[in-house]
Order: structure tokens, then C-alpha cells, then sequence
């Protein structure tokens, strides 16, 4: 099975280690055994996001320092959680997730899949897998408020971002700068130039 991981990479840049989950990028991997029917997956992605409860906190709102045991452990239960969410809500849809190998979850199939960058799907499997697994997951078990960034470390890695957005486009990538509301590098999927130029400018 062969994939991508420049969307995990940049997430991770942008939000930090703690935020990196399974994420997006259009890649390719063996069979699937995803369920079909647009109407059928748009009721079951509905009902799989109405079960979706806000909070799903892990513990206090205290604000754990990165590297200590109390950190690492609260971080390993989210992030457990949220495999465990994902896994369950993917079955659901007929979607089999597999390791990534870079500490996620990507469904295996042999589609292309994930978001152009005008913010539209690919295609109805891109759809059914990111509102009815990743958005409903990022709902039910949001990143408790003892392991998000400080601002600090939020406008740093926002800085970094911008830099390689800026990197990219004197390669000739034509990507926005990120934000903090929006603070990825959006890559277009369909063009391999777009990643080739994100792993040069994320090398520095």
C-alpha cells in the first residue's frame, strides 16, 4: 500500500503534535470496502453526526506542561479515544482505516481522496469519510483545553506556515497564506507539483 502524508505533516506543523490526528491528502492504497449510494451515506453521515456529543473533555481544564508523564498520558487517552471513534463510525459507513505510519488512521482504498483547494471534495467517498468519520470525531472528542497550544506556541507555528506558504509560491504553488482560523498550507491534490514543493519548503 502506498499513501501520502503531507496533510498530517502540515497539520502537525501548523497546530502542533497535539492536534495531529488523521487528517486529509488525496492518496491512493489497496481494495476498499467502502459502502455506495450517495442518499444512503448522506442519511448515515446525519445520523453519525447528530450522535455526536459536544465536549468529550479528558480530565480538567489545567493546562499540562508538553514532556511530563501527566501530559503524555492525558494525550495518549485522547488521542485513543479518538481512534477508537473513528474506527467504530468508519465501520459504520463500510470504510476500512488502517495505520498510516506516521501515528493516524487512513482508509484503505485504491480512491483518490480529500479536498481541492477551493474547499470542495474530490468526490462522494472524500465526503462520506470527512463529515461521517473526521468531522464527527473532531466533534464528540474535541482537543481538551489542558493539551491545546498556548497563543504563543500557536502564533509560532502559524509563522512557520506562512513561510512555507510563501516558499511555495516562489516555486511557482499559487496557495494562500494560513491564518489562525484556516492555519494549514492547502495543497491541490490533483497537481504533484503542489506536494514536491510543500516537502522542499517544510525542509527549509
Amino acid at each position: 500500500m502506498t499513501s501520502t502524508s503531507t496533510t498530517l505533516r502540515r497539520l502537525r506543523l501548523a497546530l502542533g503534535a497535539t492536534a495531529a490526528a488523521v487528517v486529509l491528502t488525496a492518496c491512493t492504497s489497496g481494495p476498499t470496502t467502502s459502502a455506495s449510494g450517495t442518499d444512503k451515506a448522506s442519511d448515515e453521515i446525519a445520523s453519525l453526526a447528530s450522535s455526536s456529543a459536544e465536549g468529550g473533555a479528558d480530565g480538567s481544564n489545567k493546562k499540562l506542561k508538553p514532556g511530563t508523564k501527566e501530559y503524555d498520558d492525558a494525550n495518549s487517552n485522547h488521542h485513543r479515544k479518538r481512534y477508537d471513534c473513528q474506527r467504530n463510525k468508519a465501520e459504520s459507513l463500510g470504510i476500512e482505516l488502517v495505520d498510516d505510519g506516521n501515528g493516524g488512521l487512513t482508509p484503505k482504498t485504491d480512491e483518490h481522496f480529500g479536498m481541492k483547494s477551493d474547499g470542495t471534495y474530490l468526490n462522494d467517498f472524500s465526503k462520506r469519510y470527512i463529515e461521517g468519520v473526521i468531522q464527527a470525531c473532531d466533534k464528540e472528542f474535541p482537543i481538551p483545553k489542558e493539551l491545546e497550544d498556548s497563543s504563543q506556541e500557536k502564533e509560532e507555528q502559524l509563522k512557520k506556515s506562512q513561510k512555507i506558504a510563501a516558499c511555495m509560491r516562489k516555486e511557482g504553488i499559487d496557495v494562500k497564506d494560513p491564518t489562525l482560523n484556516d492555519p494549514t498550507v492547502a495543497l491541490d491534490p490533483d497537481d504533484p507539483r503542489s506536494e514536491a514543493a510543500h516537502a522542499k519548503c517544510e525542509k527549509g
